[in-house]
């Protein structure tokens, strides 16, 4: 079967990759706190602040929010493919 070639679509990363991400991305923006403050002070508060970032991103109903709405996006995208063969077929 050619056309039932599918992937499975990851709708979320997940908690460690997130974590990882925001960590590094606050590391970055925070240059003169982690100076200021010093290196274990700063992975703590950091590791604090992330976790509170995080907290209810990956719930059950944060999840079932952002897979309806996943498949709300692929059956447009799967609309507006089956008009544009419809408009080429046309001419």
């Amino acid at each position: 079967m050619a056309g039932n070639n599918q992937t499975k679509v990851n709708v979320l990363h997940s908690k460690k990759e997130m974590r990882k991400a925001i960590t590094d991305k606050l590391q970055i923006a925070l240059p003169k706190m982690k100076v200021t403050l010093g290196d274990k002070k700063f992975s703590r508060r950091l590791k604090k602040a992330v976790k509170v970032l995080l907290q209810g991103i990956h719930s059950d109903a944060v999840l079932k929010r952002a897979k309806k709405k996943a498949d709300a996006g692929k059956a447009a995208s799967t609309k507006n493919l089956s008009a544009k063969k419809a408009k080429v077929t046309k001419r």
